[in-house]
């Protein structure tokens, strides 16, 4: 019996890829997944005082600029299914606040709903708003953190305590020593705010645990472009600090009674067997020795059996060799955060995009163009994965997209985002989310042509003189060169002078 074993030096770097992959697996996915966590809870808590109707620089009122990037980011938010969102709006009549939408999944259409309907109108009971956001069933739950994203046009003022700066810093700081915590997010809306009312907005926001690095401490959103990159650093935020979170079953993920086993297929009492049926007694299987017996030369093997020529283990060098090429792995390869090892919005499926690479990986700032995802586990069939751009303030979802099969994915990416680095998304319809870090950078413009005005300086002006020695240097040169055009060759003489 002749063996021969030949391994190619493409079918070796798969294999030694493929060992790769699995380690890199087995050493950042165990530790992923044994730390996830339920996904947080975000309730927003959203002003309607009758200052909302003030105008917003650049267009707008408060209330629409702020109502418009609150569904925005919602509606970003909600596929992505990385934390359970709510909404309350204050006040409800007078000195109160309304539940409009319990914090929970899908709940995008119905935040919306709410906000079309509510117009601004009233005082600003922020205290009293915060106190009831507080006693949310929902934010009572243990296994999962808790945020509330306070959105407001100015100090508190109500009708007394609560709703005054001390009561409303009071209501934040009582949330966030509770158990659980309840983080508080504060956002000033709209330009034009007094001292005080800046001075206050600090207060809240130091009192809730998550200030911004800045003197004013608050959140600003004076324009529209400002609320929304406040907005968005505050997701990001939250998104980050929750990595790797994940639900068993989401609630409207849950399969419906209705898709259990049919009743026409599941077992009737005609089919069912009384157990003697199936009863054997030890005589049954009972085996004597001599069902049993083997006689030595039924396992004899003689040494010729065994034998193996050098012939038969020969491999020529060639095919062994491997360049230092095919083992080259570039750190994009191997990135990977705990975010994609984690099992966060798989729908039960257990099966995960995974994104290797997008070419061109960088594109300059005011210019479009297309793009080519390349990596595994994407959906083509409607509905496909759908594809973000994600930035450290910004989270962009690209609407020309185009799966064409489960590793390639093409897109066009927009030419209005702003300049940096930015994540590449790719999540399936049933949750799961891909993500290749820092995959994608949007680069500042740069200058084209050539100004030649080497060092800084202007060439110097030519003057009159320089000007005219230069022209008559060039007509002695063409004369010079005319004349020796035009003179006859010479001859030797054919004979030495006499």
């Amino acid at each position: 019996m002749s063996w021969r074993v030949r391994l190619s030096a493409a079918g070796g770097k798969r294999f030694l890829c493929a060992m790769g992959l699995f380690a890199t697996l087995a050493v950042l996915g165990a530790p992923a997944l044994a730390a996830a966590a339920s996904c947080p809870n975000v309730h927003i808590v959203l002003d309607r005082s009758g200052s909302m109707s003030s105008l917003m620089s650049g267009g707008g009122t408060r209330w629409s600029t702020a109502t418009q990037i609150v569904n925005k980011l919602v509606g970003l938010a909600d596929p992505l299914r990385a934390a359970k969102i709510g909404l309350a709006l204050f006040p409800k009549a007078s000195c109160d606040s309304l539940l409009a939408v319990r914090p929970d999944y899908s709940t995008k259409a119905m935040i919306a709903a709410a906000l079309a309907a509510a117009m601004p109108s009233g005082s600003t009971p922020s205290g009293t708003a915060i106190r009831d956001a507080a006693t949310l069933t929902e934010l009572k739950d243990a296994t999962r953190k808790q945020y509330i994203i306070l959105l407001t046009d100015g100090g508190p003022g109500c009708g007394g305590e609560p709703d005054t700066v001390t009561g409303t810093v009071n209501q934040i700081t009582l949330a966030r020593t509770a158990s659980p915590s309840i983080g508080t997010y504060v956002v000033g809306v709209g330009d034009g705010l007094s001292s005080s009312e800046q001075l206050a907005l600090g207060q809240m926001a130091d009192a809730g645990g998550y200030p911004e690095a800045t003197m004013a401490r608050y959140y600003k959103g004076t324009t529209a472009l400002e609320l929304e990159s406040s907005l968005t650093k505050i997701m990001i935020a939250i998104q980050t600090a929750n990595a790797g979170c994940v639900d068993a079953t989401p609630a409207d993920m849950a399969m419906p009674a209705d898709l259990g086993v049919p009743a026409d297929m599941r077992m009737s009492a005609d089919l069912a067997g009384p157990p003697t049926d199936l009863a054997m007694t030890p005589a049954d299987l009972a085996m004597t020795p001599t069902d049993l017996a083997m006689t030595p030369m039924d396992l004899a093997m003689t040494p010729a059996d065994l034998a193996m020529t050098p012939a038969d283990l020969a491999m020529n060098p060639a095919d062994l060799a491997m360049t230092p090429a095919d083992l080259a792995m570039t750190p994009v390869d191997l990135a990977m955060t705990p975010v994609d090892l984690a099992t966060v919005g798989d729908g039960g499926s257990g099966r995960r995009p995974l994104v290797v690479s997008i070419a061109p990986p960088e594109l300059e700032q005011g210019k479009s163009g297309p793009a080519i995802i390349q990596g595994s586990g994407f959906v083509s069939a409607a509905p496909s994965s759908s594809v973000y751009l994600e930035g450290q303030s910004r989270l962009v979802a690209l609407t020309n997209v185009l799966v064409e099969d489960d590793q390639t994915i093409k897109v066009f990416v927009p030419g209005d985002l702003p300049v940096g680095v930015y994540d590449v998304v790719v999540k399936n319809p049933d949750g799961a989310i891909g993500r290749l870090s820092g995959g994608f950078t949007v680069t500042a413009t740069t200058a084209s042509g050539c100004s030649c005005n080497v060092g800084g300086h202007a060439p110097p002006a030519a003057s009159p003189l320089a000007i005219l020695f230069g022209l008559g240097l060039l007509a002695l040169l063409r004369v010079r060169t005319t004349t020796r055009r035009r003179a006859p060759a010479k001859t030797e003489p054919t004979s030495c002078p006499r």
